[in-house]
């Protein structure tokens, strides 16, 4: 995912989808990046036979930086704009990144992001409407420009509708 690794990472954490790789990937990212505190080069020198203190390490990251988790809310549209920038760059398809994205908001069930609709929808239809695929790639793009370029709002009012 294009973005920034230690937000990235922390989005991840919050919505339990990091991995111990992921996280020591994340702080190599990091450092290369220009980042610099102790416990991010502590983080991207962990060896597998100590992945259970990889979350620990990197909260001590996000506590050096001066930084603190993000809401569940933040966390999906941080991942969900990452995705985004994979989608225009074609690093995924639309239909991948709409399903991707889709399944982050099942991660916080409680929160209103209805500046994800238009994945939301073209990701549950998708199977069933073949003959609008190429409509729904469309409106994804659309979506993912507008997500990325916009800050988090991409409304789903392009796409077509079940009658």
């Amino acid at each position: 995912m294009k973005g920034d690794p230690i937000d990235i990472a922390a989005a991840q954490v919050v919505l339990d989808l990091c991995s111990y790789e992921g996280l020591v990937d994340s702080a190599l990212s990091a450092i290369e990046v220009g980042y610099d505190v102790p416990s991010l080069y502590v983080l991207a020198a962990l060896s597998g036979k100590e992945t259970v203190d990889s979350k620990e390490v990197f909260l001590r990251v996000m506590r050096e930086l001066g930084m603190s988790l993000p809401s569940k809310h933040a966390a999906v549209l941080t991942l969900s704009q990452a995705l985004a920038r994979d989608i225009l760059s074609g690093t995924i398809t639309p239909e991948i990144g709409a399903r991707k994205i889709w399944d982050l908001t099942l991660r916080a069930p409680t929160e209103q992001i209805s500046g994800l609709d238009t994945f939301v929808y073209a990701a549950s239809e998708w199977d069933e409407r073949p003959e609008d695929c190429a409509m729904f790639e469309k409106g994804v793009r659309d979506a993912a420009a507008k997500l990325v370029n916009g800050g988090g709002r991409a409304d789903s009012d392009d796409l077509p509708r079940r009658h």
